[in-house]
């Protein structure tokens, strides 16, 4: 951890990406709150984060201790599978009548978060929303979809809770930059998005300078 994190006696790491839930390497595949198949909880009454208290809460705290100007990034690789188009941790898609709902699931992730002392700068809300994936968590989120999802439930929600976190759009590769330019230029959307993350897997890195010369008062990571 000191040879990770400390700026003097490690390398100094000051981003870190905190998932919310698994991801396409996990342990085990799990969200903070799982049901047997067919059941709901729109009230979110079995929500947890208590299966990260073991390592990953321990282990985000000991980063910070080490680096207190490290910028935590929370991203969710999946929704619980109760809120999919095919009830499953892998492939499918976020159902339209789930929106509400997991805009609440990400609301109660940020707020465990900073409960258990780590303080969440950027949130993206699902890992690359264009690879509808196989055989690990993930979920397909087209670009008309994200932005009414933000527009109308996570960006209003964050500003009920008064949540100073930044939403970022895409969170994907570079070869689709129209997907964060969309996102961005949606009149309900936009005043509720701080910028874009791009990932280095596909694309020109060129497209980051698209995005960032249309919306110059944005940060484009």
């Amino acid at each position: 951890m000191t040879r990770l994190f400390d700026p003097r006696r490690g390398i100094g790491l000051s981003f870190v990406r905190l998932p919310i839930g698994s991801t396409d390497l996990p342990r085990d595949q799990y969200s903070y709150d799982d049901l047997p198949a067919g059941q709901q909880d729109p009230d979110l009454q079995h929500f947890s984060t208590a299966h990260d208290d073991a390592s990953v809460f321990p282990i985000m705290r000991d980063s910070l201790k080490l680096n207190p100007s490290i910028t935590v990034m929370a991203t969710p690789w999946n929704a619980p599978a109760w809120m999919k188009t095919n009830d499953s941790m892998t492939g499918g898609s976020l159902r339209e009548e789930s929106m509400s709902v997991f805009a609440h699931y990400l609301l109660r992730s940020l707020e465990s978060f900073k409960k258990n002392g780590i303080p969440v700068k950027h949130l993206s809300v699902q890992n690359e929303p264009l690879h509808e994936t196989k055989d690990f968590p993930g979920s397909l989120m087209l670009a008309d979809q994200q932005k009414r999802f933000i527009g109308s439930y996570l960006g209003p929600g964050m500003r009920v809770a008064g949540l100073d976190t930044e939403v970022l759009a895409y969170d994907h590769n570079w070869d689709h930059p129209e997907y964060p330019l969309e996102i961005l230029s949606d009149s309900s959307a936009g005043p509720f998005v701080a910028g874009s993350a791009m990932h280095c897997y596909g694309g020109d890195p060129s497209a980051q300078s698209v995005i960032h010369e249309n919306f110059l008062a944005k940060a484009s990571g």
